[in-house]
């Protein structure tokens, strides 16, 4: 059975694209922190263990459940990204989900992501 309050066990922040004219007919991208928040991980690929709350440098991609946000589109997942343990994840997909995890609802959101390699300071 699922509980978030005694499985969310990582803080992630979320972090919104914005897009900037750059005056020439193109755009950068700038980034702006929504939120830091609690999260549930679940490794997908290229690891096969959570090592004490520690995503293993070898995964590439996984699920981070949170609590519904209402300031995050879920028709524009690439417009989100997470950051922790010093790593990025752009998100592929958004969904949210009901307190089963098995219907459409707001209760919860899916965030598929696929990291990048570790920071090293």
């Amino acid at each position: 059975m699922f509980s978030f309050s005694t499985q969310a066990k990582t803080r992630i922040t979320l972090e919104k694209r914005t897009l900037i004219d750059d005056g020439f007919g193109g755009e950068s991208a700038s980034w702006a922190i929504l939120d830091t928040v609690w999260a549930v991980l679940d490794v997908q690929q290229g690891g096969s263990a959570m090592l004490d709350g520690k995503i293993p440098e070898s995964t590439q991609s996984f699920t981070a459940w949170i609590r519904h946000r209402s300031d995050m589109d879920e028709s524009q997942p690439e417009a989100y990204r997470v950051r922790f343990d010093g790593r990025t994840g752009a998100v592929q997909a958004l969904t949210g989900f009901d307190e089963t995890r098995k219907t459409f609802g707001k209760t919860y959101q899916r965030l598929n992501l696929t990291l990048d390699a570790p920071s090293r300071g």
